[in-house]
């Protein structure tokens, strides 16, 4: 599969992550030849460590992006 389908897959996961209660606004382009980046939004749920979260979903990505930004919000009540 292309990398299209590889960020698809990737985002589709990570909504269903524990902790995760929305992943939004996902973009991914290239930056230079072969070289893909992207920016997420990650809704954390409350009750739920916004680090652990974090690092579950850079991990998700690494294998398709090379670069991500990913801006964590926490519901409320979050840590």
């Amino acid at each position: 599969p292309g990398p299209r389908a590889a960020f698809d897959l990737a985002t589709r996961e990570v909504r269903f992550f524990e902790g995760v209660l929305e992943c939004s606004d996902e973009h991914f382009w290239v930056n230079s030849a072969g070289a893909f980046v992207g920016t997420v939004h990650i809704r954390v749920r409350p009750g739920w460590d916004p680090q652990d979260v974090l690092m579950r979903v850079r991990k998700r990505f690494a294998p398709a992006v090379s670069d991500l930004t990913v801006e964590v919000t926490c519901a409320e009540g979050a840590a």
